[in-house]
């Protein structure tokens, strides 16, 4: 069993695809997990709502939980936080910090935003596939993930639990044709369609 610890990467930059709700992901997003990480690549093709439209709370969740609904398989690598930093491919990426800050700052000072100012754009690289697999996830599994993210991304539990029960009624997981996972070698080139 998958246990969410923590995010490793800080929100993707979104490409909004055509004119409608659909965007592809231009970043990698990584959560640690006591059995290594759980990411989303970048290229992934999302819809970007985790709860009525898409810019509820923190999206991150929602990402990695939509190729889970979509494949029924999650991506999954046996390196450690540690190991991604020694490699070089977890790193600080400092003018993306000072600029997210400094647009929170201004945001928080016009009543625009209430949250924390003071983050860290963390980006990881692309993971080399030798250190990569798929598994298979259940329902309920990848709803349980889903809410283990959205509270270790920062939502509150009130909101988290609502969220992450809310999910429980997608009825899409069993009537929708599941969608194949892009092939290791494709990740990081192709876009996978959730």
């Amino acid at each position: 069993m998958l246990n969410v610890i923590k995010p490793l990467t800080y929100k993707s930059r979104l490409q909004q695809i055509g004119d409608g709700n659909k965007f592809i992901l231009e970043d990698n997003e990584v959560f640690a997990t006591h059995a290594g990480i759980i990411f989303a690549p970048r290229y992934t093709f999302t819809d970007n709502i985790t709860f009525i439209n898409n810019t509820f709370v923190d999206v991150r969740a929602s990402h990695i939980h939509d190729i889970g609904c979509a494949t029924h398989k999650l991506l999954i690598s046996n390196l450690t936080e540690q190991d991604l930093i020694e490699r070089g491919l977890l790193y600080l990426n400092e003018k993306a910090t000072e600029r997210e800050c400094r647009f929170l700052e201004t945001l928080k000072k016009t009543g625009r935003y209430n949250g924390n100012t003071d983050v860290s754009v963390y980006v990881c690289d692309d993971i080399p596939q030798e250190y990569i697999e798929t598994i298979d996830v259940s329902f309920s599994e990848n709803n349980r993930l889903f809410k283990e993210m959205l509270k270790a991304t920062g939502v509150n539990n009130f909101m988290a639990n609502t969220m992450g029960s809310a999910v429980y009624l997608n009825i899409g997981w069993a009537t929708k044709t599941i969608k194949p996972m892009l092939d290791i070698d494709r990740l990081f080139k192709d876009i996978l369609i959730t």
